[in-house]
């Protein structure tokens, strides 16, 4: 049996942190949401999580109809660095409707390459306790 994990998520608006905050270790806390996921949780579903937290001004801007969730691991290199990689983006109407990819649906052009990687869970994209995301 595996148990969740806390992922520490600082949320911005219209771009993400400056790396500098977190290799200064002056970490934007308010801009933190603490969320716990297993690792099998998908970048749509943390989306689903962050949509879900009570409201306040930082979660209010998550619920737009028209957000773009452009996601971010940092995380310290085997130097001991601080390091980012950009691992996914997920789309409002991407949690709001429900689509198919059928054949003959036009959905085969476009985002299906951005809806198979929000289906990506944090174990396939390397995500390991103590790592931060940033969402833009």
């Amino acid at each position: 049996k595996t148990c969740p994990f806390l992922v520490r998520t600082f949320v911005k608006l219209n771009g993400h942190h400056r790396i500098a905050l977190f290799e200064e270790n002056t970490l934007p806390v308010a801009d933190e949401l603490q969320l716990y996921a297993w690792k099998d949780t998908s970048l749509r579903e943390l989306v689903t999580s962050l949509r879900a937290l009570p409201p306040n001004p930082l979660t209010t801007i998550l619920r737009h109809p028209h957000a773009r969730y452009i996601f971010r691991v940092i995380f310290p290199d085997f130097r001991g660095h601080i390091s980012s990689k950009e691992i996914g983006a997920v789309s409002s109407r991407d949690i709001i409707q429900v689509t198919s990819l059928d054949d003959d649906d036009e959905a085969m052009s476009g985002d299906v390459e951005d809806k198979l990687r929000g289906e990506r869970t944090l174990e396939e994209l390397q995500l390991k306790p103590g790592d931060l995301l940033d969402v833009a």
